[in-house]
């Protein structure tokens, strides 16, 4: 299961050309893209799926807040003021078995949570320094 937000409108661009069939692409930059059949283009970011239940357990176990930025990344600011950009997996994953925490660290710089609303499937994301 994909899990990604469609930007807001003012985003769309007008691709030159031919009409033809909607598609789903990667651009050069590794963004998806889904072109519609008159040729118009929208950018398709990776979306925290459930981001109440990532500020409400994972800000707070850190000590700070977090804010969901218009790109689908998630701003993460610690209570003494340092902050980190938190970017969502563009796919679910599953929980691990005998997982019983809401959060856990998986790899190096990339965590992931337990989806409130979905049985058994987590979403992954990256933190780096801002």
């Amino acid at each position: 299961m994909l899990c990604i937000e469609a930007i807001n409108p003012n985003f769309w661009q007008r691709n030159p050309g031919q009409p033809a069939a909607p598609a789903l692409t990667t651009g050069t930059d590794g963004q998806l893209r889904f072109t519609d059949s008159a040729g118009h283009v929208q950018i398709l970011y990776p979306a925290f799926l459930d981001p109440e239940l990532l500020g409400g357990q994972v800000s707070q176990a850190v000590g700070g807040w977090t804010v969901i930025q218009t790109d689908g990344t998630a701003l993460l600011t610690l209570f003494g003021g340092q902050q980190f950009v938190l970017t969502p997996d563009l796919a679910l994953g599953t929980v691990p078995a005998g997982t019983m925490t809401v959060w856990w660290q998986d790899g190096p710089n990339h965590f992931s949570y337990r989806n409130s609303g979905f049985s058994n499937t987590s979403l992954g994301f990256s933190v780096s320094p801002r």
